[in-house]
């Protein structure tokens, strides 16, 4: 049990981790662009931090279609009380509350949130000229 513990806490060792980790936690299942948004960040980073706390152990995920959702894990007694302590403590930080509120903000927007990679894609000479359809092609 030690050990665990030992590498639980290793997991947290960083603020954007512990921030993801207690956005996830206060809000149940996210994805990457979820969390990037609400903790201002780069897809890249949040990803990254996303995949290190799975690795330490505090996160699942599961795929659905392009995306995947990250929730926390089910840990036995003694540590789901060490987890709980914890998030009772920072659940009081400003920072914190914040990022819980930017991500109610996005998802009231029901903005459309990309998979990577397409939202930055640049256009095509024929996307940014307003030309009329090609015409349908046909073998004559």
């Amino acid at each position: 049990m030690l050990e665990e513990i030992v590498r639980l806490l290793k997991g947290l060792s960083d603020q954007g981790r512990l921030r993801t980790l207690v956005l996830i936690a206060n809000n149940g299942e996210l994805n990457v662009q979820q969390v990037a948004l609400a903790l201002q960040l780069p897809f890249s980073t949040a990803s990254r931090y996303l995949r290190t706390l799975e690795i330490y152990g505090w996160l699942t995920s599961r795929r659905e279609s392009r995306w995947i959702y990250y929730r926390c894990r089910n840990f036995n007694s003694g540590i789901s009380t060490l987890k709980d302590h914890l998030f009772d403590l920072l659940n009081e930080e400003e920072l914190l509350m914040e990022d819980t509120q930017r991500l109610f903000n996005q998802l009231a927007k029901k903005e459309t949130i990309y998979p990577l990679g397409k939202k930055n894609q640049t256009k095509t000479k024929r996307e940014k000229e307003i030309l009329p359809p090609l015409p349908p092609f046909s073998l004559k």
